[in-house]
């Protein structure tokens, strides 16, 4: 008897673990939808009060403070997991490489 393997390469979820095929690095089930307008006009607006009153400074995520040099390098960041139902919940001004770190130590 021959087994014959699935044609695309199966990659493991980021959040879940699970084993899936695709594009992407998360399964169908924990595949986020695309920020809306309104979404993404509130990044824009949240970030741009924090400029006003801090400047171009990240608070760190367990690291000191940090300027950054523009405002795109700057991220909104939910306080809770957009995966763990936080996307309309609170949010921070992080840098992308704080906020990436958070992230990555969330798995």
């Amino acid at each position: 008897m021959r087994i014959q393997w699935p044609s695309s390469t199966l990659k493991v979820c980021i959040e879940g673990g699970e084993l899936f095929s695709g594009q992407g690095s998360r399964c169908a089930l924990h595949k986020r939808a695309p920020a809306t307008y309104a979404e993404q006009r509130a990044i824009t607006k949240l970030k741009q009060a924090w400029v006003a009153q801090y400047g171009l400074l990240c608070p760190g995520y367990k690291r000191a403070a940090h300027q950054v040099s523009t405002i795109s390098q700057l991220s909104g960041d939910h306080v809770v997991p957009v995966v763990r139902g936080g996307r309309h919940g609170p949010m921070r001004v992080l840098c992308i490489s704080c906020n990436s770190a958070r992230r990555d130590e969330r798995r």
